[in-house]
């Protein structure tokens, strides 16, 4: 009997350690769980100025880096679009986790905000363009230029964050944004980074986005008025604006004098239309954006 005890006590002990680093890996939060990142819901107004009719509340999500040796850089990142309403009103301030994820293990904070019209964001969509032949994207790059803006504005209200070392990135729709909003030349933009940026293309066009022309012009007349360093970054099979369509926009940045840094990524294997690798396939983009930020003297 007291050898029954004896043994039945030492498998306790021996169990025990195992025991403990379960129930400290299930309370500890999993390596993708957001909520380590501290998500604060947060809001402010984008100036109407004749654009959008009147001040509009704009919602988003602010998340802070687990660490962080003082204030810490932020990226101010931007969506894509969508033309549908109902689409356009399902979307959440908790949207791209995973790029998101990636700036916050880097030691940034993390801005994510919804333009006009998108999720709880108030306001009217200023991004359509009704003609394809005679397309007019001017108007809607500034409107999208000036969310940002807001966004950089109300930046410079949060503590722990070092106002002088800001990115602006986005994706598709969003990574025309913040082409534009770098032309603005504000303090403390240090940077931009865009992903799969343009405007005008369709799965049912492969390679043939409406009046490419037109956005070649627009992204030339940015880089012009800019010298900020900046990364684009594009799959060769992005349905949207593969194939010699955000080269041809590059050439045209380049020969303005623009400083951005063109990377075609290997072919996205997994992502359907190749346009969405920034969150579906971020090991195509990693190690170019990583040797990105340590250029401009980011570490972690």
């Amino acid at each position: 009997m007291l050898s029954i005890l004896a043994s039945l006590c030492w498998l306790a002990m021996a169990l025990s350690p195992l025991a403990s680093a379960q129930e400290t890996a299930a309370a500890a939060p999993a390596a993708n769980d957001m909520s380590r990142f501290a998500p604060k819901d947060v809001s402010f107004v984008a100036k109407g100025k004749g654009v959008f009719g009147a001040d509009v509340k704009l919602v988003g999500t602010l998340y802070t880096p687990i660490k962080s040796a003082g204030p810490a850089p932020l990226v101010i990142f931007s969506h894509g679009s969508d033309a549908d309403v109902a689409a356009r009103r399902k979307m959440t301030p908790r949207g791209y986790a995973n790029p998101a994820r990636y700036f916050l293990n880097r030691g940034f904070a993390v801005l994510y905000f919804l333009r006009p019209s998108y999720g709880e964001s108030e306001g009217p969509y200023l991004e359509v363009n009704r003609t394809c032949l005679n397309a007019d994207y001017g108007p809607g790059f500034e409107a999208m230029a000036d969310t940002v803006m807001s966004a950089y504005d109300f930046a410079q209200t949060l503590p722990g964050i070092d106002t002088q070392r800001i990115i602006f990135a986005g994706h598709s729709a969003g990574g025309t944004a913040s082409i534009a909003a770098a032309a603005r030349n504000v303090k403390g933009v240090v940077a931009y980074i865009n992903f799969a940026g343009g405007k005008g293309g369709s799965e049912s066009t492969p390679y043939a986005p409406c009046s490419p022309q037109v956005v070649s012009r627009l992204f030339a007349d940015y880089a012009a008025r800019t010298t900020l360093p900046a990364l684009w970054v594009y799959a060769p099979n992005d349905l949207y604006f593969g194939g010699e369509v955000a080269p041809g926009w590059h050439k045209a940045t380049a020969a303005a004098g623009g400083k951005a840094r063109l990377v075609m990524t290997a072919a996205a294997k997994t992502d359907r239309d190749g346009h969405h690798v920034v969150q579906r396939e971020m090991t195509l983009w990693i190690p170019a954006v990583d040797g990105f930020l340590k250029e401009l003297g980011f570490a972690w």
